[in-house]
């Protein structure tokens, strides 16, 4: 995580991060702020979820959240800004998108967590929906090249 900064009212709020807990923040948000916004930019360590060509963000890596509230009480506004080009598959509601800009509906903090996004220059969705389902399944693929997606006909139809 790099360049954090919360924001109320349009002002910039000063924060401090805990001498004994790295993931705690301490924030002295001012009276008469409602809304809290925060910004900050997440750098993907090596050998994780990702390379040059695809990334899985699971939103438990990149979400700050208030200690002594419960995640279903919490309201996000996430937003996502992945390469240009880039695709990518979720269950999050779109709110809307323009160009590699996407941002979600407001969801509450435990949903979030389980809706990752998976995004990448090679992408491929499969519907998998059962006939007469009424609810859509789809099936999110994303790999390193067209080829890694090619599924053969016999793996298919099972």
């Amino acid at each position: 995580m790099t360049g954090l900064k919360f924001e109320g009212n349009g002002k910039v709020i000063p924060w401090k991060r805990d001498t004994l807990d790295v993931f705690t923040f301490h924030v002295d948000i001012p009276a008469g702020v409602n809304e809290l916004h925060v910004n900050f930019d997440f750098i993907e360590p090596d050998g994780n979820s990702a390379t040059d060509k695809l990334t899985v963000l699971e939103w438990n890596d990149v979400v700050l959240y208030p200690a002594g509230i419960r995640a279903e009480e919490l309201s996000y506004e996430a937003k996502l800004i992945l390469p240009d080009g880039w695709k990518f598959g979720t269950p999050l509601p779109i709110d809307s998108q323009s160009g590699s800009t996407i941002s979600f509906k407001p969801i509450s903090l435990d949903l979030l967590v389980d809706s990752p996004v998976i995004a990448g220059e090679f992408y491929k969705a499969i519907d998998i929906t059962p006939p007469g389902e009424p609810i859509h399944h789809e099936l999110d693929l994303v790999a390193d090249s067209a080829v890694a997606l090619e599924i053969s006909p016999r793996i298919r139809s099972r």
